[in-house]
Formats: C-alpha cells, sequence, structure tokens
C-alpha cells in the first residue's frame, strides 16, 4: 500500500525502510541501522567525524561521505554514479545544511529509493537516512515507447475498466524509473492518474519502457469505515482505506485526502527536518480489520475529519487552503514530546510527558 499522498514517490523508500526490521551496528563513531532486506544502512548517525578543509565545498563534503561508505551501501565505483542532489536547505538557525538525494541507476531514478543526509556547518555530516538498493546490473535505460504511448495505455486500461473519463484532475505524466519488482529491474514510465468520475481514484500504472506492457497497477483509494478508541475511552467512526483485506488510516474523500501516520518516537527535531526536507510522514498506521487499536491515531484521524467537515459545513471551505488540500497527520512523535504542532507542513503530535 502506497501511502496516498501527492509526494508518495518520493516517501515509498523511507516509509518501507520504517517498516522494516533493523539490524544495528554501533562504534564510538558512529551508529548504523540495516535494512533486513538489502543489508544496507538505513539509518546513520555520526558521533564525530573528521573535520572537512575549510576550501572543500559542501557538495565534495557531501560525496566523499558517500564514498566512504560503499562498502555499506553495497557499491561500486564513485557516489557520484548512483546519487542525484534533487533538494537543499539550509535552516539559518542551525546552520545545518539538508540534502535530499535520490539514487539512480545509469542516470535513472531507483522507484522508492530516497535518502536524506544532515550536514554541520563545519562540512561534517551529521546522519544519513533513507534506503540503498545494493548493485544492479544489466538494465537498459533506454526506452523503446514513448511517454505519451505510456499514457495512452494506462489510460486505456483504466478506461476499460472504470468507463469513460471525462475529466482528469491534472495532466497525467510518465516518468522513467527502475522499477524493482519479484527479483527482477524493468525500465518503467510510472503514470499516475487522478480521477473524481466515474470514480474517484488514484491510478498507479507501472509501464514496460520496452514492451509497453503494464508491469503492475491499483488504484489506490477504496473507501471503507473504520472504528477505534480514542484516548478518552470514547469510541469514534470515521473514513479509512481498505486494500487487499488491509485497511489504513486515509481517507480520500475529503478534498485531496486525510492521512495520519506513526512517527514510532522519532526524535521532535530529526522528525520536523525529514518532514520538511523529504515529506516523511512516519509509517503507515495498518489494521487486519476496520477497528484500529491506536487510540492517539483514533483521535488525530478523527478530529481531522471533524474539523474539515465543521469548515466545509460553516463556511463552504475546502480544507485549510480552500484548494482541498490534503491534510496529513503523525503522532507518537519524539519521546514523551509534550506537545503538538503545524511544522509547516503537517500536524506532529507527541505522547507527552505523562
Amino acid at each position: 500500500m502506497h501511502n496516498l499522498a501527492k509526494t508518495s514517490l518520493l516517501l515509498a523508500g523511507l516509509c518501507t525502510a520504517a517498516q522494516m526490521v533493523f539490524v544495528t551496528q554501533a562504534s564510538a563513531d558512529q551508529s548504523i541501522k540495516y535494512d533486513n532486506t538489502h543489508q544496507t544502512p538505513s539509518y546513520i548517525i555520526e558521533k564525530s567525524s573528521p573535520k572537512q578543509a575549510q576550501n572543500t565545498a559542501q557538495k565534495e563534503s557531501l560525496f566523499s561521505y558517500l564514498n566512504k561508505h560503499q562498502t555499506h551501501f553495497k557499491l561500486k565505483g564513485d557516489a557520484n554514479s548512483h546519487f542525484r542532489i534533487s533538494k537543499t536547505i539550509k535552516d539559518p538557525k542551525t546552520k545545518q545544511t539538508f540534502f535530499k538525494l535520490t539514487e539512480v541507476y545509469k542516470g535513472i531514478p531507483i522507484y522508492g529509493f530516497e535518502q536524506a543526509v544532515a550536514m554541520k556547518e563545519n562540512k561534517q555530516v551529521k546522519s544519513f537516512f533513507g534506503k540503498v538498493h545494493p548493485q544492479i546490473k544489466d538494465v537498459s535505460v533506454t526506452p523503446s515507447i514513448s511517454e505519451e504511448k505510456a499514457i495512452h495505455t494506462a489510460r486505456r486500461e483504466l478506461e476499460a475498466s472504470i468507463g469513460k473519463i471525462e475529466y482528469i484532475d491534472g495532466e497525467p505524466k510518465g516518468e522513467l524509473y527502475i522499477y524493482p519488482h519479484d527479483g527482477a529491474y524493468d525500465l518503467a514510465y510510472l503514470v499516475r492518474i487522478s480521477t473524481s468520475e466515474p470514480e474517484p481514484g488514484y491510478w498507479h500504472y507501472f509501464i514496460d519502457a520496452n514492451s509497453g506492457k503494464i508491469i503492475e497497477s491499483f488504484n489506490a483509494i477504496h473507501e471503507a469505515a473504520g472504528t477505534g478508541i480514542g484516548v478518552s475511552g470514547d469510541e469514534k467512526s470515521f473514513d479509512v482505506t481498505e486494500q487487499n483485506g488491509r485497511f489504513y488510516l486515509a481517507d480520500e474523500t475529503r478534498g485531496k485526502g486525510i492521512n495520519t501516520f506513526d512517527a514510532e518516537n522519532l526524535n521532535e527535531t530529526l522528525f520536523t527536518i525529514l518532514s520538511q526536507l523529504i515529506g516523511y510522514t512516519g509509517k503507515e498506521i495498518v489494521s487486519g480489520t476496520s477497528v484500529f487499536n491506536d487510540p492517539a491515531a483514533v483521535d488525530a484521524h478523527a478530529n481531522a475529519q471533524a474539523v474539515y467537515d465543521y469548515y466545509s459545513k460553516t463556511f463552504s471551505r475546502d480544507s485549510f487552503d480552500q484548494n482541498g488540500a490534503r491534510i496529513t497527520s503523525t503522532v507518537h512523535v519524539g519521546k514523551q514530546w509534550n506537545n503538538a504542532a503545524w511544522n509547516g507542513v503537517q500536524m506532529v503530535y507527541g505522547d507527552g510527558d505523562g
């Protein structure tokens, strides 16, 4: 299940990494958490690192750090060929710089594999967070079909499934990725189509860029009713999403969606940095039934829907921006963090200090 946000492509690798079982390795200099699937670092905290020369550029220091960890990442060759900087943010308060990275293969991004690196003012790397795919071999990166044909294939298949589409929410695009699936690696166009009629959906199609065949497709939206007990012991009902017998705290019936996630007590400062830098939301909250057993998440999700409905019915307002903006909440931020806040991107809730 993908997290339904428009930044789902960016987050898929991070959300998946957060749900993995980790093996931790600690030393006097650093602490590393390994993804159990790929045995590559998902989290590196540097306790100390060599000082960089004053005339060394930040980008040079970043890639020097990545090269230093190539063995951990199980990658060969210069890090410049494996990672691309997609965004840089400088924090004027802490004077740190944060880099958003995308893992690439021959210049093509690998679907679901994103990283974030925090660098101190003295150009020492403070932390690495994300997911790295080990060496990929022998995948053609030259498409045989055009983006237009991939979009046409996806739309034709969608209309065969739900009927004639009169209106698409935004112009669909086909983005090239290396798509890992079932032990294979294919060059594929990811085509995403958002519709309201004849059926609401956020449709994802992976089209083989050589054969033109559909590798995988799914609709991220399937409405269902959920229930749960809130923090005060009151029972609440709310809209959720169901896919393949699993239920998610994701509501696509209001605006562009209301989603609730679990930070798993990740430090509040680091969570805010990752949220603002790469749209990190935490782990999806999943239940095997329509009943949810996390009181904090139940309250956050149900009350976000209640607030949306109040402003919609009372003031005819469509979310906080009057344009249906997606409302994202994350609970269990920090350890005994006694706060709740809007961090510039989403709502965050601590568990309180007791």
